[in-house]
């Protein structure tokens, strides 16, 4: 069963009050892994496709370089939705370094400056993302999610995105140059 029909309307949801950020249901929620093929397929992932093209485009058969990416290229519609997170010591931690407009306040959050691993004690446990974050990592390749959770008034929120590995420009110029950085694009909707 494809996306479309399994969250058909997902889009806009029941909730009758505009609901804000919650950041202990975001640091809780599911991780599901999409197939990239299936993903630039489902409208929902429009922003994550977007931003997905624009890496690919810089790849040349390798992770491309961070400072490569104009943010001009992603367009004004996506940039209130991009992170850029840090691989910390090769992945033992995470750091944001930039968090837009649209994912802070959706998380009811800034993350930028914060260490996942602060976010974690914040929280009171482990935060489910870490895994997605640490596949990028290992596997060295862009990886496609939808991210679900309830808020703390009840409401089911979703986000469809994506997560792309970054090399630094201080690397040397071949195909297994470790993942510096993640960028992540996420559309987040309300619904059932």
């Amino acid at each position: 069963m494809n996306y479309i029909n399994r969250w058909a309307g997902a889009r806009y949801g029941s909730c009758r009050v505009k609901d804000r950020g919650d950041f202990a249901s975001w640091c809780q929620a599911a991780v599901e892994r999409v197939a990239i093929a299936e993903a630039r397929t489902v409208p929902y992932f429009q922003v994550a496709a977007t931003s997905y093209t624009v890496w690919w485009d810089h790849c040349a058969g390798r992770i491309p370089c961070r400072q490569q990416l104009d943010p001009v290229r992603f367009g004004a519609a996506v940039l209130p939705n991009l992170t850029l997170i840090e691989v910390v010591e090769d992945g033992d931690d995470y750091r944001w370094r930039l968090c837009g407009e649209h994912a802070a306040q959706v998380m009811g959050t800034g993350l930028a400056g914060r260490c996942l691993s602060e976010v974690e004690v914040e929280a009171g446990s482990g935060v489910l993302f870490r895994q997605a974050l640490n596949d990028v990592v290992r596997e060295q390749s862009p990886l496609f999610y939808v991210l679900r959770h309830r808020t703390v008034t009840g409401c089911r929120k979703r986000s469809y995105g994506v997560l792309l590995p970054l090399r630094d420009a201080d690397d040397r110029p071949q195909t297994t140059a470790p993942v510096r950085y993640i960028l992540g694009a996420s559309d987040w909707t309300q619904g059932a």
